[in-house]
């Protein structure tokens, strides 16, 4: 009689377990729209180069740490730290580049970014797509992208994206 109560008792803890580990993991399973905006806070550095092949045309690199804005609270109000190439020829180009964000629980999010820019006067708009590439802690699992656009001068600007992530 006892054994036959520790095994039900020992099934109803099990049964239990599942159910909490299924709700707990369920918090963030499937794709979830997002949207958010990535100021420039500080450009660390910027190195810019001539090839000399064709008059006006320079590449550029540029290390700038951010600060990103969403409605969602994972993303709301993060450190943002990413590194930009360009390969500006007259007055367009294309670009491509790499970053993390640093959550407010100190796990990190890893990205990398390409699309194309138009210079006019001195304001400069570009346009492309990200995709996540990895992530730490609670994030280790991240998948997901999606579009964004950028308006801005050569030390700073401000970028809105939207897409989807799932972690």
């Amino acid at each position: 009689m006892k054994r036959n109560y520790f095994a039900k008792a020992g099934m109803i803890v099990l049964a239990a377990v599942v159910v909490a580990a299924f709700a707990v993991s369920d918090v963030h399973a499937g794709k979830m729209k997002i949207t958010g905006k990535n100021r420039t806070d500080q450009v660390a550095s910027q190195s810019t180069a001539a090839p000399g092949d064709k008059a006006g045309h320079m590449l550029t690199q540029t290390v700038t740490m951010s600060t990103t804005t969403s409605s969602n609270e994972d993303w709301n109000n993060i450190k943002m730290f990413d590194v930009q190439q360009t390969d500006q020829q007259g007055d367009s180009g294309t670009h491509t580049g790499y970053g993390y964000h640093i959550n407010k629980n100190g796990d990190k999010t890893f990205f990398k970014y390409w699309g194309t820019q138009k210079a006019m006067k001195d304001i400069i708009s570009l346009a492309g797509k990200f995709e996540w590439t990895g992530g730490t802690g609670k994030f280790q699992n991240i998948k997901g992208g999606g579009a964004y656009t950028c308006k801005g001068g050569t030390t700073s600007n401000a970028c809105d994206w939207q897409g989807e992530v799932e972690y």
